[in-house]
């Protein structure tokens, strides 16, 4: 098999997260969790434009049909906000599902929408002094009203998910459970059943923790390992492990990841210097790594996305 090519494009990032591919721009948007964020690499040019936020982010996921809209994760709340994509200053920051209430002491983390841009997002739990809170996130669907509907709860840290080609799986990470699940998706109603383990990656042996995934046009899954360094190729039916990208040389904190490009035959790889929490910032061992707090760009897969990034819908009710 072809070696594939691994390219830097963005540098200096603290906590590299939530990678969103923009077919129609062909740009990608991600956040920076350390340091307070969303960004946006332009792919023709090159240039990367960054807006800083108040508080801690999450991901960013375009709206569908408003030039400019996003919605985002920030620590506690999910809002809706406008940006230009080049200023330092955005409009219409709108809150509207914030945990506090039903979910005291969880964060939101990963989130992505279905096929029809219903939004899912997973939480976690953590402290105001940013410790991790494990065995109470949550696994929810959340519509533009604020109304969250919980699909799964008990979860250690919520993480990477995504649909097969035609809607009929889900597919979701609990970071520290080393858990990699399916369910089967009703895409209509927006429900999940049936579910079960795809891939205990602690029973299989594989170091390191499952993180951010995509799904290629294959519903191949391709999962980030956080610590290891590494990227899984799995089978999406029955969790065998197909291949293995080992970056562990040049990077620990692989974080997530997305195919883009102009023919989606590209991996962009967020990263990150540091762990999961402030107080890591420390550990020298990460933070030194080539490709520590990066996006990379993958390319030589011989693999393709399913398409661009599915834009957030405003209008589907739960």
């Amino acid at each position: 098999m072809t070696e594939v090519a691994v390219e830097v494009v963005v540098k200096g990032l603290g906590l590299g997260e939530g990678p969103h591919w923009d077919g129609n721009k062909q740009e990608l948007y991600f956040v920076d969790v350390f340091d307070p964020s969303i960004q946006r690499y332009v792919l023709a040019t090159g240039e990367v434009f960054k807006l800083p936020l108040p508080s801690s982010p999450s991901f960013i996921i375009p709206v569908d049909k408003s030039e400019n809209k996003f919605v985002i994760g920030y620590h506690r709340h999910l809002a809706l906000l406008e940006w230009d994509g080049v200023s330092t200053t955005y409009k219409n920051l709108k809150p509207f599902a914030d945990l506090s209430t039903k979910y005291p002491g969880a964060r939101y983390n990963d989130a992505k929408c279905d096929a029809l841009g219903r939004l899912w997002v997973g939480t976690f739990g953590m402290t105001d002094e940013f410790s991790v809170v494990t065995g109470i996130g949550a696994l929810l669907s959340v519509d533009a009203a604020g109304v969250v509907q919980e699909h799964m709860d008990k979860i250690e840290l919520s993480n990477g998910l995504g649909w097969s080609k035609d809607s009929t799986k889900m597919y979701f990470i609990d970071t520290y459970g080393f858990l990699v699940y399916v369910f089967d998706y009703d895409i209509k109603k927006g429900q999940t059943s049936n579910k079960r383990v795809l891939l205990d990656t602690k029973k299989a042996g594989i170091s390191g923790s499952p993180d951010g995934m995509c799904i290629d046009a294959e519903d191949k899954l391709w999962v980030a390992f956080f610590t290891a360094g590494k990227i899984l190729q799995l089978d999406g039916t029955t969790g065998v492990v197909l291949r293995t990208i080992d970056l562990a040389q040049k990077v620990s904190n692989i974080t997530s990841l997305t195919f883009g490009g102009p023919n989606l035959d590209t991996l962009f790889v967020t990263t990150g210097k540091y762990g999961v929490v402030p107080e890591q910032k420390s550990a020298p061992s990460s933070a030194t790594e080539e490709y520590a707090g990066a996006v990379l760009k993958i390319s030589n897969l011989q693999a393709k996305g399913p398409g661009s990034g599915v834009k957030y819908s405003e209008n589907l009710s739960l």
